[in-house]
């Protein structure tokens, strides 16, 4: 039988990505809903200044072609 753990859920990944300015609302539910299923990911975003978050957000919407 599988036993899991304590999953890291950071508080602040939803205000560090929501109100990031100049994307719209569906591409920040898209990048909140990468990052909360990537926790590596996750707990770099929250800790980047804002304007590497805005590369970082940029970057993996062009990637996606959701830009």
């Amino acid at each position: 039988m599988w036993q899991t753990g304590p999953s890291h859920v950071d508080v602040d990944l939803y205000q560090a990505v929501m109100y990031m300015p100049g994307f719209s609302e569906e591409s920040m539910i898209v990048d909140f809903s990468h990052l909360w299923d990537n926790m590596s990911q996750d707990m770099a975003f929250v800790d980047m200044v804002d304007n590497h978050r805005v590369l970082w957000l940029s970057t993996f919407l062009a990637k996606n072609y959701y830009l």
